[in-house]
């Protein structure tokens, strides 16, 4: 081959290269989104507003597979959540209108909330069997002991420190909320609430 032709060659593969890399690769403007979306909420409590737009979210979350690339690693990131994402979890994020630190936040909080409840359910059954064996004991110092273990659960029981608002949006849904949040439902609003 002629020493010309290779530099043609190398000339419009340097040229390809630079077109390609000049192009977006997704053509979408992140200004837009970020004007459109609203601020998030920044506090320890959730609301129900922000669980509804958080289910069906998730439902996608879980089915686009975007959970198998983070999920088990958030905790082990380093750094600003953000910035240790994926690009792709990122920018899905982004185009639904969540930081991922708040989305996140959403998530453990409605487990807590869940596991929450389940306790309180558990620790209402101790109580009564333990109340039940306090009201048959003579002892005073056995009756001291039962009363301790009931006071103990109750303890147990708020270990999370979760709000009654928050158990309330929760409350009458917590097994779709809990298939929803372990990928066995999909959630649809208006459904039994």
């Amino acid at each position: 081959m002629k020493p010309w032709k290779k530099y043609l060659i190398l000339g419009l593969a340097f040229l390809l290269l630079v077109k390609v890399l000049s192009c977006r690769l997704v053509d979408y403007d992140f200004a837009d989104v970020k004007e459109s979306c609203k601020p998030m909420a920044d506090t320890v409590e959730i609301s129900a507003a922000e669980v509804e737009r958080f289910l069906p979210l998730w439902a996608e979350y879980m089915s686009n597979g975007l959970n198998t690339d983070v999920s088990d690693k958030i905790s082990l990131l380093s750094g600003d959540l953000e910035t240790a994402l994926p690009w792709k979890v990122s920018f899905w994020l982004q185009q639904h209108c969540w930081t991922a630190t708040r989305f996140y936040y959403v998530e453990q909080r409605l487990r807590a909330i869940i596991r929450t409840l389940y306790l309180q359910e558990h620790t209402r059954a101790v109580k009564a069997i333990l109340s039940e064996q306090m009201e048959r004991e003579d002892d005073d110092a056995r009756k001291a002991a039962y009363q301790n273990m009931i006071d103990m659960q109750d303890k147990i029981a708020g270990i999370e420190a979760v709000s009654d608002n928050e158990l309330l949006i929760v409350h009458n849904r917590v097994q779709l909320i809990d298939d929803v949040l372990n990928g066995k439902a999909i959630y649809k609003k208006n459904e039994d609430q």
